[in-house]
């Protein structure tokens, strides 16, 4: 059992408790299996001092890494609750203040996410699953997603607001992965890349589908100590995707993008839904400082970033939504890195961008 602690500027301090129980053997990379759970909520003061409780995140998971070439990832989060914003449809949306009730509204989703890899070639592997969810929404009347969903911005923006009232989501991907990185939690040289398929339906009977394409990079520069990582991708949602999708990419590895910790960093999280996004991230990586501890060998190092990012609000063109010129939101900053051990590093980084400043602690590697 272990403290699960994190931070970040959109959704305040995270405490709460984690297990993890790994099998290890000899011939097994990175393990025979693992098993993790947590129970967490995090805490922020809102801008009238009162304390909030944006996200709750209480999970089990399950990893079996290639098992006679399979590899099965299973991720049943039992209560996820999270304070959402909204702050209008496309690339040009109005900015406001992430802390003011008018743009946010609540989401509790219970949810099951299964995941099955296979190896079919050198390097090369395919990928799909399936996930289901439960969707509790807490809507204020006076909330801009209720003006929204009430036309208040006009006919383009209400049509795309589906599935408003509670309601589940069934969703299956698949997609190909190819993957000649050296480490999977600290890359010094070779390549990640996946393309996929999503397909859903919500019990209100709205289809959606949608495609990702994403590519990163991994290169020593001098030294395996300090490397330059990058990442470019492109998402885009097509039919009727449940509202909250417009600010998430699908792929091998879904997030809410753009904004938040993920990039650009900076930018407030959710702050622009659309149904195409690109994402561009690149990173300097460095670990110059080694040392051991408890056993362990650690490595510490700094690096810098910079992120920007597009939206648009339907995939054909919508001036008015979108604006027009390129567009970009961008981040910039820097931070540090910490690698315990093998298998774990630990991040912090610092983003600004002219739309906000972030501040992001948490586990892993952005990208």
């Amino acid at each position: 059992m272990l403290p699960a602690l994190g931070y970040s500027s959109d959704t305040g301090m995270s405490l709460g408790v984690a297990a993890v129980a790994t099998r290890l053997a000899p011939d097994a990379v990175p393990f025979v299996w693992r098993i993790s759970a947590q129970i967490a909520a995090s805490f922020k003061v809102d801008a009238n001092g009162h304390v909030t409780v944006p996200v709750t995140d209480n999970y089990a998971r399950v990893d079996l890494p290639w098992t006679h070439g399979l590899r099965f990832r299973g991720d049943l989060r039992v209560y996820s609750q999270r304070d959402c914003g909204w702050y209008g449809l496309g690339n040009a949306s109005p900015a406001a203040s992430p802390d003011d009730v008018v743009w946010r509204y609540g989401r509790a989703s219970p949810s099951l996410r299964l995941e099955l890899w296979r190896e079919i070639g050198h390097h090369l592997r395919a990928f799909g699953g399936a996930s289901g969810s439960y969707s509790d929404l807490d809507i204020a009347p006076g909330s801009r997603l209720a003006a929204d969903i009430a036309g208040a911005s006009g006919p383009v923006v209400s049509e795309a607001l589906v599935a408003t009232q509670d309601h589940a989501v069934a969703e299956g991907f698949a997609g190909m992965m190819v993957d000649s990185r050296d480490d999977e939690s600290w890359p010094t040289h070779g390549q990640l890349h996946d393309v996929s398929l999503r397909g859903g339906i919500a019990t209100d009977g709205q289809a959606y589908g949608g495609a990702d394409l994403t590519l990163r990079g991994f290169l020593p520069i001098g030294t395996p100590k300090v490397v330059l990582a990058g990442q470019l991708l492109g998402d885009m949602l097509f039919g009727h995707p449940p509202f909250y999708e417009l600010a998430r990419h699908g792929g091998a590895f879904p997030q809410d993008s753009p904004g938040g910790q993920f990039g650009p960093r900076g930018v407030p999280l959710q702050r622009y839904h659309g149904a195409g996004k690109v994402l561009a991230e690149v990173e300097v990586r460095t670990m110059l400082i080694p040392f051991h501890l408890l056993g362990l060998d650690w490595a510490l190092g700094p690096i810098g970033f910079a992120d920007a990012g597009r939206v648009w609000a339907r995939l054909e063109p919508t001036p008015e939504l979108d604006g027009t010129g390129l567009g970009l939101h961008v981040g910039m900053g820097g931070g540090l890195r910490l690698r315990m051990g093998e298998g774990v590093v630990v991040r912090g980084d610092f983003g600004w961008s002219p739309e906000g400043t972030g501040l992001y602690l948490d586990l892993g590697n952005t990208f």
